[in-house]
């Protein structure tokens, strides 16, 4: 009876080891873009002396809220006790230690006693940066004065009313653009708002645009921006950059404008403001994983020569209670040359692949993979890329490759010693395996460039049996035979053809370009239902862009407003593509991609980053096509996601307002931007705890 007594005693205790516990009754919360902070028994960052109402309609708990001994339309002095249910809080009112509900001359001599006698308050702490000291005193006295200084925390909402400047200059303006929308530089209308609101997930980047113009000409500007700082202060990163412009024309109208492409850093970019001419910025918000949810303020300064703030603005950013992977679901394969890097920053000894490694990782930060990575796959060095989550990809043997080889015979190509290796080393780690491909042949046009196909992908079967064989082709009309029909033939495995293969026979489009004719169309079907049977079959299915096809297609030419460029990566979702290869990111023109758009391949094609050595950073300045590209890579992630957790169609259904065909999508920015925001509002709803 006791042996049996024991048993159901262990299985009661295990029972109750699993059982669901009750939450502690009364647990208070604060609520969403609020200033306060619970931490254990104490309410902190209340911002001002609220009323006892206005302080409950910040909380939220298990059970009735209430101050005690404070009706609701009564100010809640500091100490203040909180009740939620059984349990009790203390609230901290910032700057009231004399614990009267008011800010005045008492508070200013309880706070110095305490300073002198080093006694202890948290209400002393004006300014909220852990200390109370004379700083302290000043703050309280400013705000006594009437100085408008801020004590304790300060709550804000997005607002956009124009900031006074300290020195305000009635002769400039400053308004806010997007993240879509080129704007002319010879355009000085202000058409725009005088704030903006950045919406982003945790571990991403996201930018806006704001303008200055001027009255008159203005040479002595200079433009600064805080980090994004949330209302319970937590700090976010913020980047600020000037734009650079060219002369180009607007691929839609044909109008020359000078659209900005190049983004040096603000603080190294010198600029005149000429009367009737606008000058653009871009800020970026930079959230990372453990970034807290909420709403966040960066404060926008313009200076003049003396230093003086003569314009301000503040722009917002909402922080999503969901996060991004560093996994990126959208692969990528851009080209990065090495060469250029070394020549265009004179450093012709090199330097063990530092300086190649610091623009690799200014493309992984913004979501896109190059090449080549910065050592040989057989390069203990290069283990830790490869095992980087961002790296969707990397070539292990191909064209041009400057890390193929470790000996100096093999450089650029792998001897079969060598690639027997890789297999070994790849093959034992089933995700370097996933990431890593061939590239041999590019844009093949007739049959020994395909039969060349043919030898790289035997020799492959025999060395690497699990290669991964791409081949970029632009035309499926090889010497009168099927271009793709043959290069599967040959071997290729990883299929990457130009984008415009998605038209459709009888798209009326000007400008409409018909890969895949009758014939080809009726023995094997549209590019959906071909390339969707060889996935089927175990290949995989990206696409590419270059100088071709241009407009109306989607592609990166500076000419293009945002939606051109970012909608691409919406028809790559729907056209269930799991990747985009890109020919080059730094084809630099002996400094002439500081000058023009024109010179050597049109319209910036094969030109997303540009070199620092201009302004003497050892590393790469990005541009405004890159950061669309990146955005457009994140919408993609966002569609990968909700389908994930609402359905794919759902994501089609959004998806369907921006684009429907490779040649049917919205050119309004709005539309984009609002599909966009949906799919995160839908995921912070889904996904948030």
């Amino acid at each position: 009876m006791k042996r049996v007594f024991t048993v159901l005693l262990a299985a009661l205790m295990l029972c109750a080891a699993f059982a669901p516990r009750a939450a502690a009754s009364g647990e208070l919360r604060a609520i969403a873009d609020s200033t306060i902070i619970v931490v254990g028994d104490r309410i902190t960052r209340v911002a001002g002396i609220p009323t006892a109402a206005e302080l409950k309609a910040q909380l939220k708990g298990d059970g009735d809220i209430a101050v005690v001994g404070v009706a609701d339309g009564e100010r809640v002095p500091n100490g203040a006790s909180v009740t939620c249910g059984d349990l009790k809080y203390t609230a901290v009112i910032s700057g009231d230690v004399h614990a009267d509900a008011r800010l005045n001359a008492r508070d200013v001599i309880a706070t110095m006693t305490l300073i002198i006698e080093h006694g202890e308050d948290a209400a002393a702490d004006v300014d909220l940066d852990g200390e109370t000291n004379a700083r302290d005193v000043v703050r309280l006295m400013n705000h006594i004065v009437g100085k408008n200084a801020p004590v304790g925390a300060e709550y804000f909402a997005y607002s956009e009313t124009p900031v006074a400047a300290e020195r305000e200059d009635p002769t400039l303006s400053i308004f806010f653009g997007d993240n879509l929308t080129k704007k002319d530089k010879n355009d000085a209308s202000v058409d725009g708002a005088a704030s903006d609101l950045i919406r982003l997930a945790k571990n991403e980047i996201e930018f806006t645009q704001f303008f200055l113009t001027s009255e008159k000409e203005r040479g002595d500007l200079s433009v600064e921006a805080t980090d994004f700082v949330s209302l319970k202060g937590d700090v976010m990163e913020s980047e600020l950059l000037a734009e650079h412009y060219y002369s180009v024309k607007d691929a839609a109208t044909r109008r020359s404008v000078r659209y900005a492409d190049a983004l040096p850093p603000a603080d190294v970019y010198p600029f005149k403001l000429p009367a009737g001419e606008s000058q653009g910025f871009v800020i970026k918000a930079k959230s990372t994983a453990d970034t807290p949810a909420g709403l966040y303020r960066a404060k926008i300064s313009v200076r003049d020569e003396a230093g003086n703030t003569v314009k301000r603005a503040d722009v917002y950013a909402r922080v999503w209670n969901f996060a991004l992977s560093d996994k990126t679901e959208c692969k990528t394969a851009f080209g990065l040359s090495s060469y250029n890097i070394y020549a265009y920053h004179r450093m012709y000894d090199g330097d063990d692949g530092e300086l190649y490694c610091k623009y690799y990782d200014f493309m992984l930060e913004n979501r896109l993979s190059a090449y080549y990575l910065p050592y040989s796959v057989l390069d203990e060095r290069a283990d830790k890329y490869m095992s980087d989550p961002r790296v969707t990809s990397f070539m292990i043997d191909g064209r041009d490759h400057p890390h193929a080889g470790i000996t100096p015979e093999t450089i650029g190509s792998m001897s079969d010693a060598e690639l027997a290796a890789a297999y070994a080393k790849l093959s034992a780690n089933e995700d370097w395996m996933k990431k890593g491909y061939f590239y041999y042949v590019d844009e093949p046009y007739n049959t020994a460039m395909a039969d060349e196909v043919k030898e790289s992908a035997d020799r492959l079967k025999n060395l690497f049996p699990e290669y991964r064989l791409t081949v970029p082709y632009f035309t499926n009309n090889l010497e009168g035979l099927d271009m793709t029909e043959v290069l599967r033939d040959n071997g290729v495995n990883l299929w990457t053809p130009l984008s415009d293969f998605w038209t459709h026979i009888g798209e009326r489009t000007s400008g409409a370009n018909v890969k895949f004719d009758n014939y080809a169309v009726s023995r094997f079907g549209t590019a959906e239902e071909r390339f969707a049977d060889y996935v089927a079959q175990g290949d995989e299915l990206w696409w590419y862009v270059c100088i071709v096809p241009q407009y109306p297609y989607a592609n990166f030419f500076s000419t293009y407003q945002g939606t051109l460029t970012r909608v691409l990566f919406w028809q790559q979702y729907m056209y269930g593509i799991d990747g985009v290869l890109y020919w080059a990111v730094n084809d630099w023109q002996d400094g002439a991609e500081w000058r023009s758009m024109d010179y050597g391949f049109a319209y910036g094609d094969g030109r997303l980053i540009y070199c620092g050595q201009k302004y003497k950073i050892q590393g790469p300045i990005s541009s405004i096509r890159l950061e669309m590209i990146r955005d457009g890579i994140e919408d993609f992630q966002y569609m990968k996601m909700a389908e994930a957790s609402l359905g794919k169609a759902e994501v089609d259904r959004v998806v369907a307002s921006v684009t429907t065909g490779i040649l049917k999508y919205t050119k309004d920015a709005d539309v984009l931007r609002a599909a966009r925001n949906a799919l995160g509002e839908a995921l912070e709803a889904a996904l948030a705890p």
